[in-house]
């Protein structure tokens, strides 16, 4: 009877252990949402476009992602995925708008008229002081293949 009783407490402990170590795993090598936020407003920040909106979509193949196809010099094609973007830019934007986009800010043009009038900065919900505290993280997801939001700009 007392040996029934050790091999189920012994099956207990060795699989709480197991899921311990599992849901730790889990938790430290994959990024939080706001890693993916933050990461998304650095992608942004780094482009670098000027052209017409040819395409304004959902693209239901890619988890129903706000998507725009802007149509550029030379006709090159640039193609934002909005996805995760709460500043209202696809709902802002129209199909024959020309946007403007210069590296290094979120922030965005559509051209009225000879004028740049600013669409808003664009914003995937990056949280600069939650992201602080994931610092500590940054040099396993670097390892990992993950790209490092450079959070010191995220407030621009």
């Amino acid at each position: 009877m007392t040996s029934d009783k050790y091999k189920r407490w012994k099956y207990f402990i060795n699989g709480t252990l197991f899921f311990s170590v599992f849901l730790i795993v889990i938790y430290f090598c994959f990024p939080s949402f706001n890693f993916n936020d933050c990461s998304q407003n650095e992608n942004y920040r780094n482009k670098a476009f000027e052209g017409v909106v040819n395409k304004k979509f959902i693209d239901n193949h890619n988890h129903s992602e706000p998507t725009l196809e802007i149509r550029g010099t030379r006709n090159r094609f640039d193609t934002l995925y909005l996805l995760g973007e709460i500043s209202g830019l696809y709902d802002f934007v129209l199909i024959g708008d020309t946007l403007v986009k210069i590296k290094g800010t979120r922030e965005t043009f559509k051209k009225v008229g000879n004028k740049n009038v600013s669409a808003g900065i664009v914003d995937f919900g990056c949280d600069s002081k939650e992201i602080e505290k994931e610092k500590y993280l940054f040099g396993l997801y670097k390892f990992l293949g993950h790209h490092i939001p450079n959070v010191d700009q995220e407030s621009k």
